[in-house]
């Protein structure tokens, strides 16, 4: 049975979305022109000179060089060794591998989260690892169960949520340890607070490969979340399905995990072996290109985390 289904994300469709209005009240120009001289310089693909950005953008000489300097100081550029021409930076270059990374996880990832909500009429979720906790990168909703207040781009706890415990419970120990360093808080009465409490739940989701949320990050609401591994077993997503807590009992709960098990498991498989091409494409390496290509190599390269 498939159900009526909210694209929330419109990665890998055909839909140009529409460009939101802005407020110039609250637009910052020296910032804007700043925005002009970095597009401009990254668009050409070669060393720029602070003549030609004066040329096309129409600046002061002395206000471009100040531009251009900021820009060099925070690393979104790079001043050349003759100190006349400039080329993206190493920060400019960190902000377009993560997008690529993080797009090709969506693209990925989509075709799963869409099967999901499709097969079970529930909410499924794509959720990445943040500095504050776990971030919903994208989400397919049913039009029959608006099941959650969650959307793209919203911050939640890692340890109130089945996306977080999933993540949390498969992180090295180490960077485990340094999340769980400090208090954690209460967003419903149901809310694991309690530190040791919380280490033994996420033995029990490493052992058993999936995590659950019961009214823990929202009353009424239960989740179902997996993690996406990578690599050696690095967790660099995960997803999950969100339910009503009044209409779980209609849901086979053995299906939904093992699906999502399934889904996650394909979207690692397929991330693995993207990065493996990439790998092998810049090693020069036609033999493991063939092996990969085939599904018949065995050597893995180490899948970095998302920052």
């Amino acid at each position: 049975m498939t159900h009526q289904m909210t694209v929330v994300s419109s990665v890998g469709t055909n839909a140009q979305p529409t460009k939101p209005q802005t407020d110039s009240r609250y637009v910052v120009e020296a910032l804007s022109r700043a925005l002009s001289v970095l597009g401009s310089v990254a668009e050409k693909g070669y060393d720029v000179s602070l003549a030609e950005i004066v040329k096309e953008l129409d600046l002061p000489k002395a206000t471009a060089y100040r531009y251009l300097q900021t820009l060099v100081a925070s690393g979104y550029l790079e001043q050349r060794i003759d100190g006349n021409t400039y080329n993206v930076g190493p920060q400019f270059l960190a902000v377009a591998r993560t997008a690529e990374v993080l797009d090709r996880l969506r693209r990925a990832a989509r075709p799963e989260i869409v099967r999901l909500a499709a097969k079970f009429g529930r909410t499924a979720n794509l959720g990445i690892l943040a500095e504050d906790g776990v971030v919903y990168l994208d989400m397919v909703e049913t039009r029959r169960h608006p099941d959650v207040k969650a959307r793209v781009g919203v911050h939640d706890c890692l340890h109130a949520t089945a996306l977080g415990k999933a993540i949390l419970a498969h992180l090295p120990d180490e960077e485990r340890e340094a999340r769980l360093n400090g208090p954690l808080s209460e967003q419903t009465i149901k809310t694991i607070t309690d530190q040791t409490r919380l280490r033994c739940e996420l033995e029990a989701v490493r052992a058993r490969g999936y995590a659950t949320d019961r009214e823990e990050n929202e009353d009424g609401a239960m989740c179902v979340g997996a993690p996406i591994l990578c690599g050696p077993g690095y967790p660099i997503a995960a997803m999950s399905l969100t339910m009503l807590i009044r209409t779980r009992a209609i849901l086979p709960m053995e299906e939904v995990i093992q699906e999502l098990l399934k889904a996650t498991s394909a979207v690692s498989i397929m991330l693995d072996r993207s990065a493996m091409m990439s790998y092998a494409a810049w090693r020069g390496d036609t033999q493991m290109l063939s092996e990969v290509a085939d599904g018949t190599t065995s050597e893995m390269p180490f899948v970095r985390p998302l920052s």
